[in-house]
């Protein structure tokens, strides 16, 4: 029996993020700006871009990640919430949209 909800499974894959991410238009100025600390990586065959070992969040896609690790983690409040996406995403002002 398994006893994880269909629903709590993390919402994006890496082939998702990747799309978003060549689409960012505010990535790609970032990017211009300061291409130093920007690393490409293949993750399971897909092309993913990280920032200082972090996989780089979209613009688009920090809602829903938000929500995830609000709701899955039992509503833990802003500060525990941003720690927890911050641990394996860099999004410029992840904080703001907790």
């Amino acid at each position: 029996m398994n006893n994880i909800d269909e629903d709590d499974e993390f919402p994006l894959d890496f082939k998702v993020i990747s799309h978003h991410q060549t689409r960012d238009n505010m990535l790609k100025q970032s990017m211009i700006a300061n291409p130093k600390p920007y690393q490409t990586k293949f993750v399971n065959n897909t092309k993913l871009l990280f920032f200082k070992n972090k996989v780089v969040l979209p613009s688009s896609l920090v809602q829903s990640v938000v929500s995830w690790y609000h709701d899955n983690l039992n509503h833990p409040g802003i500060q525990r919430t941003f720690e927890m996406i911050n641990m394996h995403f860099y999004y410029f002002a992840t904080f703001f949209h907790v």
